[in-house]
């Protein structure tokens, strides 16, 4: 809804994807969608909406997860696409990954933010948030659906401690 254009076409998507559904179900197979949400939008498309610009990385600006608008285009974006695909079997997130997604998706540890209102948020709990939101509309679609939050990005590598994945887990 930040940015009009990225709908289009998104009806046929859904029913692309709910004929790539019931394609599969027919071998037993379930249809699991990667999301890496919410996505960042260059920053000369946030327009009249520059209160929800997060973190900035090069010309790109995340959409900040602390923002209520944003957490409910996050949970109304995940409904509705389930309201459209019931019968999807999964959605896979990746909350901390080469994308950038949230504030603090691309930072190592507990490297700080730009972005004022998510700076004393730990990491952690910032990628749990985006977990919780979408296992909620999942649960609130009445669709089957399960969530997949695969944690690759919670690591030593990236710089998260024991501790913080505990912390994000939890």
């Amino acid at each position: 809804p930040f940015y009009e254009p990225l709908c289009e076409g998104y009806k046929q998507r859904r029913k692309n994807l709910n004929n790539l559904i019931a394609r599969c179900k027919k071998f037993g197979i379930k249809i699991i969608l990667y999301i890496n949400e919410p996505r960042c939008l260059d920053l000369d498309k946030f327009g009249d909406n520059k209160h929800l610009l997060g973190e900035i990385e090069g010309n790109a600006g995340a959409l900040c997860i602390s923002n209520k608008e944003v957490q409910d285009y996050l949970y109304n974006a995940v409904y509705d696409l389930l309201k459209d695909c019931p019968d999807l079997g999964g959605l896979k997130t990746i909350t901390m990954s080469e994308n950038l997604t949230h504030c603090k998706s691309r930072l190592l540890g507990d490297q700080q933010t730009t972005c004022e209102k998510c700076k004393d948020i730990p990491a952690p709990q910032l990628a749990s948030l985006v977990n919780n939101i979408v296992m909620k509309a999942i649960k609130d679609s009445g669709a089957k659906t399960e969530l997949i939050a695969n944690l690759w990005g919670w690591s030593s590598s990236r710089g998260w401690t024991k501790e913080m994945i505990e912390q994000g887990i939890s």
